[in-house]
């Protein structure tokens, strides 16, 4: 699996150094389900994807759903476990990260992410 990191260039800001970026079938599947809680500096990025959902998590997180160029389209800030998010149309894939994060970053609906 893939290591990158994720910048929010509208806010200059780093949201995570380390994040799996899962990208085939297994890694997808998998996502964060039976991992540690991502750290602040951590995530994962889930592609292609434009839904999610916290089952058997046993920890919040934040997420955000972006489109192909970057762009993040819709936001879920400490969508706690067993919960559901999207299907958000034109997302291309979803940056999952600590909860908390996208407020202490001041990660918004708009803002462009590059990694």
């Amino acid at each position: 699996m893939k290591i990158a990191r994720f910048y929010n260039a509208t806010r200059n800001v780093v949201l995570a150094e380390k994040v799996m970026v899962a990208t085939n079938f297994m890694e997808r599947l998998r996502g964060l389900i039976a991992r540690k809680e991502p750290g602040q500096d951590q995530g994962m990025y889930i592609e292609p994807c434009s839904a999610i959902h916290t089952f058997f998590m046993s920890y919040p997180i934040d997420c955000a759903f972006l489109d192909k160029s970057g762009r993040i389209l819709a936001t879920r800030r400490h969508l706690a476990p067993w919960r559901l998010a999207g299907p958000v149309p034109g997302a291309k894939g979803v940056l999952e990260v600590a909860a908390d994060k996208l407020e202490d970053t001041r990660t918004q609906i708009g803002d462009i992410i590059t990694f």
